[in-house]
């Protein structure tokens, strides 16, 4: 483990998402059984190191296949490993539900120019487009709307929150990934877990692989219902700009319905609620789960009204610029 590996620390919500462990199981097998010590920050934050993340993945890998995480908590790493193998050598396959590629937009001269060069080694992530700044890539994005933006900023400041929700809007992903290099401790715990994650520069393209994969939502076997926690709610990209719904409100004078302007009116609205939401899961941390549904709920609304608008376009053979 080279020495940027070993000084990487990570967030509680970075390890869940890496591991596929709660935050609250992973306090409980900290206090419980000691599988992790990891070292506070100043604000008295947990902070995780690349083996406490390996070492983990290993407990959980375990663990989903049988064993008592009491009988394997205290084992060393590396009988963790040699564990591991013995166990999933001859294990029959478990078939897994078929997971697309999570598909990401970057954007920051030295992050992207990395993935760019290592794009084909990175197993389930597919680079749509890598942009040196944020305004080239909101300028000119001829790519489809991505699963998440991966943005590298020097810093995280307070306003950083809302300009990200644009960005997102703007770009049509459903969640973001900030890669800085300073910021505070309560600015960070800010950002609304939702929809956004960050990890402190420099960081491997493995771990922006991972991270990604990890924001990605996972796949729902046919006939189930999806079970939703605070962490996962999905948003839908938007489809219609402000300028296209600003023009569609003004077609209804020239055609006897008067559906489309009354449809880009309830999207308007809807779009302004969850950019408000979203704002309120930044400013109210205790209510931060609630402000996160209430911003899916807003961006599902959303996309039914956009259906109905969209058959109405069709129907009455509207035109709009593309």
């Amino acid at each position: 483990m080279n020495t940027t590996q070993a000084e990487q620390k990570y967030r509680i919500g970075t390890v869940a998402r890496l591991t596929g462990i709660s935050p609250d199981t992973l306090r409980i097998w900290e206090r419980r059984y000691r599988v992790v010590q990891p070292v506070r920050s100043p604000g008295g934050d947990r902070e995780y190191s690349a083996r406490d993340v390996e070492r983990l993945q290993l407990v959980k890998r375990l663990v989903d296949s049988g064993d008592a995480i009491g009988s394997i908590a205290g084992l060393a790493t590396e009988m963790l490993i040699s564990r591991s193998l013995q166990a999933f050598s001859s294990a029959t396959p478990v078939k897994q539900l078929p997971r697309k590629p999570c598909t990401v937009v970057v954007a920051g001269e030295t992050l992207a120019a990395r993935l760019e060069a290592e794009a084909g080694t990175l197993q389930g992530l597919h680079l749509l487009a890598g942009y040196s700044t944020i305004e080239a890539c909101l300028s000119g994005r001829p790519h489809p709307s991505p699963d998440v933006l991966v943005v590298e900023i020097a810093t995280v400041h307070e306003d950083t929150t809302r300009q990200i929700i644009r960005w997102l809007e703007d770009i049509g992903a459903q969640k973001a990934l900030i890669v800085y290099r300073f910021a505070t401790t309560e600015v960070l715990q800010r950002l609304p877990a939702a929809r956004v994650q960050s990890v402190r520069a420099p960081v491997s393209a493995l771990v922006i692989q991972n991270l990604c994969m990890g924001m990605q939502p996972m796949p729902v076997p046919a006939g189930a219902v999806p079970v939703e926690g605070t962490h996962g709610f999905s948003v839908s990209p938007r489809r219609y700009s402000n300028e296209t719904l600003a023009e569609l409100a003004q077609v209804s004078t020239t055609v006897k319905c008067e559906c489309p302007k009354h449809l880009a009116e309830l999207i308007t609205d809807l779009v302004a609620f969850e950019r408000y939401s979203s704002e309120c899961e930044n400013r109210h941390l205790k209510d931060a789960a609630l402000h996160a549904y209430l911003h899916a709920t807003a961006s599902r609304a959303r996309d039914l009204i956009e259906d109905a608008l969209a058959h109405v376009i069709e129907v009455e053979g509207i035109e709009i610029d593309a």
